[in-house]
């Protein structure tokens, strides 16, 4: 298949162009300027998007330059965290501390870490991420940045609320990139593919590293951000200074937004919460 090299005049036309309940002009400006914002070879998108379906797309960060390698699977995850900028990266980067401790549950190919590396210059991170698949691009994009291999330590397992050796996960489908896994096996009709896999507690990845304090902890675990948050002794969350959760509303009473949030609260955290779609939220808690 070919396919055909946009040009200026036709990047315009797909620009202004959209469909009824798709993005408003305002949002499609804010996406292309946070593209611009965040990457020092936009082309690779704008230019040759198309030929994401037979070859990893290759960007570089900015202010920093920071090498991301992005395969098609990923693509949505990547505009997710570049382009739309579900994590508001600019305001957390300015909210941390220099030299900020940062546990980052769900890494996937470490898009997060890479961007808010460009933007802060120093972390210390550490990145779970619990499917083969995904874990072999994690370390690829930290191993091919010389800083970001300095800074970041990578874990190829997943993180639980109740420490245990081994966890089952439903995913997508088996031996591609899955933006997808849960524990639940009824947390999406893709969830067809039931694999074991190793974990540790939140509990003892802070213990383990010996971390007084976690200035920023984010969650992106499709449903297993409740048993962790639920299951995490109080001495390690009075660690935490700040988290950034993606929350799965789920049919319980104690695992939808509403619940972790008054949670959260109960706790000593400020809530701040975005949708993002109906069942998607953003759950932004810190202490005040």
């Amino acid at each position: 298949m070919r396919f055909r090299q946009k040009t200026p005049k036709t990047l315009l036309s797909d620009f202004l162009t959209m469909k009824p309940l798709e993005m408003s002009i305002k949002e499609r400006i804010k996406k292309y300027t946070n593209l611009f914002r965040n990457i020092r070879n936009p082309d690779e998108y704008i230019l040759r998007r198309g030929q994401r379906y037979r070859r990893p797309l290759q960007f570089v960060t900015k202010p920093r330059a920071v090498k991301v390698t992005v395969p098609y699977g990923l693509y949505p995850t990547f505009k997710e965290i570049f382009m739309l900028d579900f994590y508001g990266i600019r305001r957390l980067a300015a909210s941390l501390p220099p030299n900020p401790v940062v546990i980052d549950v769900g890494a996937n190919a470490g898009y997060f870490e890479t961007l808010l590396f460009a933007k802060l210059g120093k972390a210390r991170v550490l990145a779970f991420e619990p499917l083969p698949v995904n874990f072999k691009l994690l370390k690829q994009n930290v191993e091919q940045n010389p800083a970001l291999k300095e800074h970041v330590k990578i874990y190829e397992m997943a993180v639980v609320g109740t420490d245990r050796d081994h966890i089952t996960f439903y995913t997508e489908r088996d031996g591609q990139h899955s933006v997808i896994a849960s524990i639940y096996d009824n947390f999406d009709n893709a969830n067809t593919v039931a694999v074991t896999l190793p974990c540790m507690s939140l509990q003892r990845a802070v213990e383990e590293n010996g971390f007084d304090t976690v200035d920023l902890l984010k969650m992106d675990c499709e449903g297993s951000e409740y048993e962790i948050l639920y299951n995490t002794p109080d001495a390690v969350l009075r660690k935490i200074k700040a988290m950034i959760v993606e929350v799965h509303d789920m049919e319980t009473p104690e695992n939808n937004i509403t619940a972790l949030d008054s949670y959260l609260r109960g706790k000593g955290f400020a809530t701040n919460q975005h949708r993002t779609d109906v069942r998607n939220h953003y759950l932004y808690a810190y202490r005040p």
